[in-house]
């Protein structure tokens, strides 16, 4: 097995699993609110989360783990 085929595998895995990827994450939100993340205030950072949670949710992926995913993706940034 190569390792691309590894990582599909891996990826296949973790969303049968109800794993957002990556790129899940990024089409729930825009990229005008991981520009401005940092100057979002905190009550309009919970209803952003409550939108990618309930997205998640519509979409049968695990909202904790889409959460969890957003807080990685704007941590590096």
């Amino acid at each position: 097995m190569t390792k691309s085929e590894g990582v599909a595998r891996h990826r296949a895995k973790m969303r049968s699993q109800g794993a957002p990827t990556a790129d899940d994450i990024r089409k729930l939100i825009s990229s005008a609110v991981l520009a401005e993340w940092s100057r979002i205030e905190a009550p309009d950072r919970d209803v952003i989360l409550a939108g990618v949670r309930a997205c998640a949710e519509r979409r049968k992926l695990d909202p904790d783990r889409a959460e969890a995913g957003l807080m990685r993706l704007v941590g590096s940034c």
